[in-house]
This record gives C-alpha cells, sequence and structure tokens, in this order.
C-alpha cells in the first residue's frame, strides 16, 4: 500500500474510519493466515464452503464492507 492507495479510497467515499477498518480486517486475516500456515494448519472443506457462502450472502448485507459511506 502507498498514500496513493489510500488517496483512491477516499476519493471514492470511503470515510477514514472505512479505511481504517478496511485495514485492520486485512491485517488480522493475514496475520491469523500466517499463523495457520506456520503450524500447519488446514482449513477444512466445509469451513470454506462456509465462508464462500457468507461472502455472498450477510456479507452483502454489510454496507460499511461493501460500499463507500459518506462523512455527511
Amino acid at each position: 500500500m502507498k498514500e496513493t492507495n489510500v488517496a483512491g479510497l477516499r476519493e471514492v467515499g470511503f470515510s477514514e474510519e472505512n479505511i481504517l477498518s478496511i485495514t485492520l480486517v486485512t491485517c488480522l486475516y493475514n496475520f491469523m493466515t500466517r499463523i495457520a500456515d506456520g503450524l500447519g494448519v488446514e482449513f477444512p472443506e466445509r469451513g470454506q464452503k462456509f465462508v464462500k457462502g457468507w461472502l455472498q450472502s450477510p456479507a452483502l448485507e454489510q454496507e460499511w464492507m461493501l460500499a463507500p459511506k459518506s462523512d455527511e
């Protein structure tokens, strides 16, 4: 990430709070993935299907995750 990436998020309407949330979620995901990889943990296929299903339905209802929010 570079400042131009952050500026691009601002330009499409993400607030500072949105950008921080995006960054924190991304960091947590990367951290947890590396722990699992380091310990040799394999995510069961059933769990993968659950996550894929969640990302295609309940996540779509989370406006803060998918759409820029105005500071107004």
